[in-house]
């Protein structure tokens, strides 16, 4: 059973405030550098940050753009690759696929 507090959203382990404070130092701060100064772990950091990030682009209307983009990124070693798609007029990314193969595109 969880308690309702209505400062704290549901299923979090941290209060708006503290959110809201995270996520100003995102501005200024890495990851790391914010849960050394806060004395959080850096995976609350980062799912505060996440969290952040879907809710405010998860919503956004993709319109028709006329013009896509494909590239492809190295995320390790070994030959591991992110596909991107993305609109070259605004260059909001549209998605991104595991591989570079074309399944993932």
């Amino acid at each position: 059973m969880v308690e309702f507090l209505p400062r704290v959203d549901p299923y979090q382990r941290v209060s708006g405030r503290l959110a809201t404070h995270v996520l100003e130092l995102c501005r200024y701060m890495s990851i790391k550098e914010i849960a050394e100064h806060l004395g959080l772990d850096w995976k609350t950091v980062k799912e505060i940050h996440k969290r952040s990030l879907q809710q405010k682009y998860s919503n956004q209307e993709l319109g028709c753009p006329r013009i896509l983009v494909v590239d492809e990124i190295s995320i390790r070693k070994r030959h591991r690759y992110l596909t991107i798609i993305a609109d070259w007029e605004s260059g909001r990314v549209l998605g991104i696929g595991k591989g570079r193969s074309a399944e993932s595109l």
